[in-house]
């Protein structure tokens, strides 16, 4: 399991630092494998407003949000979104990234495509305020509530805190540690009780990806499904985004995964081994499926179609027995 953590504040070592390492070492502690990004550091163009993610789903700016930034939001199972209060906001470059996510947006509710993984992500926010105002958060709320539903996922909760301000308050503060194991417990717990499933394929380009966005869809988020390749490639095959759009799912900005990476942060209950291949021996316990199914290097239209049949028709077989 990916948990991200974007870190918005402009001091690399102060209190919302601790927290969110805080935080992923607590999740990390609980079999997470985490990533933390240090927001300023990246490049990220505001949005101009021009309208082209709404027409078209991308944004014309080439720059970290495209190659970093919505990867990983498509990637990982768990946001967190970590931001000292200016002004009663986020600071400006993490305003740059939230604004941003309008391509995820689009592509939602003016394009109609749905993420596979909309039902399982979660997110989560982190952050603290010098002053001791009820209404302190309020509008960090609102902000995340509205981020996390533009990119399809579940705004699963916070920890906020008042009156830090000087270095090293969050550190000494009474209850944190306390509150960090506390929410990082409900939030892995959520994970922890449904059954993973890996979807294995030589490049994980095409038939793996594919059968993790079916698994999602069909099983109505009662599995984590994932995949991995044994060689995989830079990037998914061309033509499977375009695809399954037609099929009203947005595999866009996903990356093909290892199964060097499956073995560190998964337990499947269940490998899938699509094609004429061999399971590797890193899954001693996962109850082994092979599912012939062919993959051609360079597929036609219809053979994704027939691809599509044989992997829907497999899994609705497979939830029906479970």
């Amino acid at each position: 399991m990916l948990v991200t953590g974007f870190m918005g504040s402009p001091r690399k070592k102060g209190n919302t630092s601790f927290l969110l390492q805080r935080f992923l070492s607590e999740l990390e502690n609980l079999g997470a494998v985490t990533r933390s990004v240090h927001v300023p550091d990246l490049t990220i163009r505001p949005c101009i407003g021009c309208g082209l993610c709404e027409r078209k789903g991308f944004c014309h700016f080439d720059d970290d949000m495209r190659s970093t930034v919505l990867p990983l939001i498509r990637n990982s199972q768990v946001l967190v979104m970590a931001s000292p209060i200016y002004f009663y906001t986020v600071p400006a470059e993490m305003k740059a990234l939230i604004d941003r996510t309008q391509t995820l947006w689009s592509r939602k509710f003016k394009l109609g495509l749905i993420d596979p993984d909309e039902q399982s992500r979660k997110g989560f926010l982190l952050s603290v305020g010098a002053t001791r105002g009820n209404d302190l958060f309020d509008s960090i709320h609102l902000t995340m509530k509205y981020f996390f539903r533009g990119i399809s996922t579940d705004y699963a909760g916070s920890l906020t805190y008042w009156q830090i301000e000087e270095p090293g308050d969050m550190k000494k503060h009474p209850t944190v540690e306390e509150d960090i194991r506390s929410v990082a417990e409900d939030l892995m717990a959520g994970f922890l009780e449904k059954p993973s499933w890996l979807f294995l394929s030589h490049s994980d380009d095409l038939a793996g990806p594919m059968a993790r966005a079916l698994c999602q869809t069909l099983g109505q988020g009662r599995v984590q499904a994932h995949s991995a390749g044994f060689q995989p490639a830079r990037e998914t095959h061309p033509l499977l985004v375009p695809f399954m759009a037609e099929q009203g799912l947005d595999l866009d900005y996903r990356k093909p995964g290892s199964i060097d990476s499956a073995v560190r942060t998964i337990r499947p209950e269940k490998v899938i081994v699509i094609g004429d291949l061999a399971c590797p021996a890193a899954f001693p316990e996962s109850d082994i499926l092979h599912w012939d199914i062919p993959c051609p290097d360079d597929p036609s239209i219809q053979d994704m179609k027939a691809m599509e049949t044989l992997i829907r028709n497999k899994l609705n077989t497979l939830f029906l027995q479970t």
